[in-house]
């Protein structure tokens, strides 16, 4: 095995980890545009309601009473995003150590140039 297929295998890893946090990255700003989108729909109908001299209920009214599985659901999403983030970080950190052993001058682990 030559010594610069470590800058491969470190650059194809540093990709791997950078897609992941992309992803998770990608995730964040879908679910903070999906909330203000159904907040302006929630003011809309709000408005909708009070100008048509009805009262207006509040959909999520009833969701204090459910806050034990919401925090359940919460803490299931909590960890599997933390572990895609912090996998995908040390995806990138690894690739760029492969890459520096790649590129050592003078070889690593016995491995030399080709």
């Amino acid at each position: 095995m030559c010594q610069q297929w470590f800058s491969v295998v470190g650059n194809l890893t540093e990709i791997v980890g950078f897609l992941l946090v992309v992803r998770e990255w990608y995730h964040v700003f879908s679910l903070d545009a999906l909330q203000r989108r159904n907040r302006i729909e929630r003011y809309y109908e709000r408005t909708r309601a009070e100008t048509e001299g009805r009262e207006w209920v509040d959909p999520s009214s009833a969701e204090h009473r459910m806050w034990r599985e919401f925090r359940r659901l919460l803490n299931r999403d909590l960890r599997y995003r933390r572990r895609i983030f912090f996998g995908g970080s040390a995806l990138i950190v690894l690739g760029a150590i492969l890459q520096m052993a790649g590129n050592w001058p003078s070889g690593v682990f016995g491995i030399r140039s080709c």
